[in-house]
């Protein structure tokens, strides 16, 4: 194995520990994205660029990661929680529309004008 590829992973490891041990709020990931991006930029290590082959290890470990957090219980909150998101967006909707009816009131703007400009990411 490529002698800089061992010093990418090893940074990036070292990174994601001291990250976690400072407790950095999703240190894990963001310890070696800051350090390896870092050290990218100002090219004072030469790295190596990881290929496809390590993304598709490094994704295949995060899907087994978050596939074993599954249980009945996770499951339960998943289900009450898309039952409140999809009230909030009907609500935002709605309230969208009403504003959208109200502009077009008293503005001479159209309807559909009105709503996508007071729509969530509209």
């Amino acid at each position: 194995m490529n002698p800089h590829v061992l010093l990418t992973l090893a940074l990036g490891i070292a990174a994601s520990w001291g990250a976690s041990k400072l407790k950095m709020p999703s240190g894990s990931i963001l310890g070696p994205m800051i350090v390896i991006g870092g050290l990218q930029l100002t090219e004072i290590v030469p790295l190596a660029p990881l290929g496809a082959e390590w993304r598709f290890i490094a994704l295949a470990l995060i899907g087994a990661v978050v596939g074993t957090a599954f249980n009945r219980g996770a499951i339960s909150l998943m289900v009450r929680t898309v039952r409140f998101a999809s009230l909030g967006v009907v609500l935002l909707v709605l309230a969208g529309l009403a504003g959208g009816f109200v502009l077009e009131q008293v503005t001479d703007l159209r309807l559909v004008t009105a709503f996508l400009g007071l729509s969530p990411g509209g």
